[in-house]
């Protein structure tokens, strides 16, 4: 079972990337994907100029794995802005580059979400879950679960025992679930 863990953080080793790494854990076929180390332009760009973006380089590291991990930090209480730009692109893939028939291949694949912030953000993360549900519901794509961490500073989210057990709980439940298609395949 491959696993992408697409990070949308605009810092190298935030919380959210400790935290993702509990969930990783030991998995062999996983791709980490930053976001940030790709130039990425608005939807609104690409109708701007013709100038191609690296945009394409990151859905090449994707589209093939079962898993999508999504990985942010809560900023102003919505979802990054690399984030953002990179799930408001998803419909323009196959306009881009009709080969990779990219909406067709983001069907059925398992999305997990693992968010982290402050000032409660178990509560006001929310509606960042209900959008990724709405998103993955209209790509077809299977919403299985989120984390939601409290961090403010860097290391803070070793402090949040609860989440972290989360963590460990789902990198159990990818293993079950690649036991389960090696049985299966």
């Amino acid at each position: 079972m491959k696993i992408s863990v697409i990070y949308g953080s605009t810092a190298p080793l935030e919380n959210i990337e400790v935290l993702t790494r509990y969930v990783i854990e030991g998995k062999s076929n996983v791709t980490e994907v930053h976001l940030r180390e790709y130039h990425m332009k608005s939807r609104d760009q690409m109708h701007q100029s013709g100038e191609k973006d690296e945009y394409i380089q990151v859905i090449d590291q994707i589209i093939g794995s079962e898993v999508l991990i999504l990985a942010m930090p809560m900023y102003c209480y919505g979802m990054s802005g690399l984030m953002k730009t990179f799930v408001d692109r998803w419909p323009q893939v196959d306009e881009e580059d009709p080969s990779k028939h990219f909406m067709k291949a983001m069907r059925g694949k398992q999305v997990y979400l693992i968010i982290t912030g402050k000032d409660d953000p178990r509560k006001k993360a929310l509606p960042i879950i209900q959008q990724f549900k709405y998103i993955c519901r209209a790509a077809k794509m299977d919403f299985n679960g989120y984390l939601i961490g409290e961090a403010v500073n860097p290391g803070d989210i070793e402090k949040d025992k609860e989440v972290i057990n989360q963590a460990r709980a789902l990198n159990k439940l990818l293993d079950k679930k690649q036991q389960s298609d090696e049985l299966t395949s």
